[in-house]
């Protein structure tokens, strides 16, 4: 059983698609980071895989049940934190989290007092009295203490400093490592993406654009600069390769591509229409033809390869 799946996920708001057609998987055991630029529809698709919102058109399974006929069992299987802070504000730190654990039978007692310690949570406040980072925090404890088996995180990392959105991710790796424990989180901080996650899924405009390993990802969305005569002659093989961006220079070409890997390589292998040498390095791969021109394939930071994902695509005509 996937933690999550999702088919045709719809949601309209007057008459506009804010989520498109989306089918997904998130597979058990996993670590996805949930990303898109604002407005791509990601905490409105959070919203409807908790069951707060209802889909316009298509479905979605939550741990085998669609979120509206979760059973209470179920729901303290999955642990939620909004981007906006939604505790009661009239009730004290320490009162809140000692009604919040007598939901949840599995409660961790134990990583209560753990988290208290390492999030510096401030009992004696009232929730309402609390900056956005503790509140923040406070959500966090209550997420991972409760004992289930999926963590579903709206911007967990905002109004947190560096220090503690560093220790988050170390406390997130330690739950992740129990058996079967899955992880969804919207996220605009992407260096926390690389050090947690293990999938990426991307939205652009309520659609999905990239569900896959990240390790996928960065062999597959690339860079590449080569001679404009070879660039011209080939177009069509990278248009195929999934063409994302390009820009032509004088004597040369720089185009990025989702599909390096299965697709774009083999472009290059026609380089001079001869033997080509390849050389790789760090940064980039030079693919080296038989007449002397040269191709350097460029390894993307996944912050490039989100916004060549996500943006308005190349022109139409060269």
């Amino acid at each position: 059983m996937n933690a999550v799946e999702t088919r045709s996920l719809t949601k309209l708001y007057e008459g506009r698609a804010v989520v498109d057609g989306v089918d997904w998987t998130l597979p058990r055991g996993s670590a996805c980071a949930f990303l898109g630029k604002n407005g791509a529809g990601k905490s409105t698709t959070l919203r409807m895989l908790m069951g707060f919102t209802r889909p316009s058109h298509g479905s979605a399974s939550v741990l085998g049940a669609d979120p509206w006929e979760h059973t209470v069992e179920t729901k303290r299987r999955i642990g939620y934190v909004a981007e906006q802070p939604i505790l009661p504000g009239w009730l004290r730190v320490d009162a809140l989290l000692s009604a919040w654990s007598k939901l949840y039978p599995a409660w961790d007692a134990a990583f209560e007092r753990r988290l208290r310690e390492v999030f510096e949570i401030p009992g004696k406040k009232r929730v309402s009295e609390l900056s956005k980072g503790q509140h923040r925090r406070v959500m966090l404890l209550c997420s991972l203490a409760q004992g289930g088996d999926l963590l579903i995180l709206d911007e967990p990392g905002s109004g947190l400093d560096v220090a503690a959105r560093r220790e988050l991710l170390s406390i997130l790796a330690e739950w992740l490592a129990g058996e079967d424990k899955s992880l969804l989180f919207s996220t605009h901080i992407v260096t926390d993406v690389e050090r947690i996650a293990s999938r990426v899924a991307i939205l652009k405009d309520g659609r999905m654009v990239a569900d896959t390993e990240l390790d996928e990802l960065h062999d597959n969305v690339k860079s590449v600069r080569m001679p404009l005569d070879f660039y011209r002659a080939t177009r069509e093989r990278w248009v195929a390769a999934g063409l994302l961006e390009e820009s032509l220079q004088a004597h040369s070409a720089l185009i990025t591509v989702r599909h390096f890997a299965t697709h774009g390589r083999f472009v290059l292998q026609t380089l001079d229409e001869g033997r080509v040498v390849l050389s790789q390095g760090d940064s980039r791969d030079v693919w080296l033809g038989a007449n002397g021109d040269e191709a350097h394939v460029l390894h993307l930071p996944l912050e490039d390869a989100f916004l060549a994902l996500t943006g308005s695509g190349p022109k139409e005509d060269v």
